[in-house]
């Protein structure tokens, strides 16, 4: 009896949990989502066309930050897999409880079988030790794999964020120039355009 009250009490608490996860992500997506895609009221002659300019590039602003975060989700899902001996993978291989693997000069990651055909294999990585047969191994017991050429995490680093994170400010300070320059030859149109009431028809 007491341990079904802590199952209870524990599914309680995740649910909240979720149910808290779940607001916050809808409020901040909200948020996000009015400050990059919400109109804004045209109070000036000029000001239609640049609303259309500056909507337009905060969705390519906001469609960049999503490609940022699922980045960011993959380099975490990536962390969360368990390191395990290389004695137990080579064991695990021999039992045929191996999915999937990716081989590498510096580490060996994978999924194993799952039990269920509804659920996915937990991931796993393990250090290797040269092992000449590791890819008849492999075959042998039915496993998908590919081999990647190693590297390290200073280059993982360099190509993977900082040089795509630059070609980014790059092109992004290049469209700020290029919509600051548009948007001064609209105000200068806008600057000669005067609106005279004695032109303005007479409502009787």
């Amino acid at each position: 009896m007491k341990d079904k009250s802590t199952d209870n009490d524990i599914l309680q608490m995740l649910v909240s949990m979720l149910s808290a996860v779940y607001s916050a992500l809808k409020q901040g997506l909200t948020t996000l989502y009015d400050y990059f895609f919400k109109p804004e009221p045209d109070v000036e002659l000029h000001k239609p066309q640049n609303s259309r300019i500056t909507k337009r590039w905060r969705a390519a602003l906001f469609v960049m930050l999503v490609m940022v975060l699922i980045s960011l989700f993959n380099t975490m899902r990536d962390m969360q897999r368990d390191e395990i001996p290389y004695s137990e993978f080579i064991k695990q291989l021999k039992a045929e409880k191996i999915e999937k693997a990716i081989v590498t000069e510096r580490y060996i990651s994978g999924v194993f079988k799952s039990e269920q055909a509804e659920t996915q294999g937990r991931p796993f990585v393990t250090v290797p030790l040269w092992q000449s047969d590791l890819a008849k191994l492999l075959q042998e017991n039915n496993v998908d794999f590919v081999v990647r050429s190693g590297e390290s995490w200073i280059t993982s680093l360099l190509f993977n964020w900082i040089i795509p994170i630059l070609i980014l400010v790059a092109i992004w300070s290049w469209v700020i120039r290029r919509t600051s320059g548009m948007q001064r030859g609209f105000l200068n149109i806008g600057n000669k355009a005067h609106i005279h009431p004695d032109s303005l028809p007479k409502v009787t």
